[in-house]
């Protein structure tokens, strides 16, 4: 083998080390906020959509590069909609645990005891933390 043949073997070996270790570094490495931040994923978004989300939101510094090493590291399981709260510096991977993991943000609403469906109703409606439609639930169900 030429000596040029041998250093250009090793060039090309280095150049795919230095880019598979960035790949892999971009799914483990701290992501970018500063901040716990709540994400709202839409019942049937893809992994695309939720990604778009995260990246508008500062989660994550780029929805195709996360799409792309999710889809490589293992996005095996489908994302789950809902309110999830990504912790600050979260990775992509931890990320992606979270929204496949489905474990989402919960909110306490105190009902009296005796209180009538509609007044339960109107109550869960006037929390502006929580969002979407319900039904008045039928009377002596709560």
């Amino acid at each position: 083998m030429p000596k040029f043949a041998k250093w250009l073997l090793i060039a090309i070996a280095l150049v795919v080390l230095l880019v598979g270790g960035n790949f892999v570094y971009g799914w483990t490495a701290a992501g970018p906020s500063q901040r716990e931040v709540t994400v709202v994923i839409k019942d049937g978004s893809s992994i695309r959509l939720a990604a778009e989300q995260l990246e508008k939101g500062g989660v994550i510094k780029s929805a195709d590069a996360f799409v792309n090493r999710a889809r490589i590291f293992g996005a095996t399981s489908t994302i789950k909609a809902g309110e999830f709260l990504i912790p600050a510096h979260a990775s992509n991977s931890e990320i992606l645990s979270i929204l496949t993991g489905g474990k989402t943000v919960q909110r306490m609403v105190t009902v009296p005891e005796g209180m009538p469906s509609i007044m339960v109703y109107e109550r869960l409606l006037a929390n502006d933390r929580l969002k979407g439609d319900i039904p008045v639930p039928a009377e002596g169900s709560i």
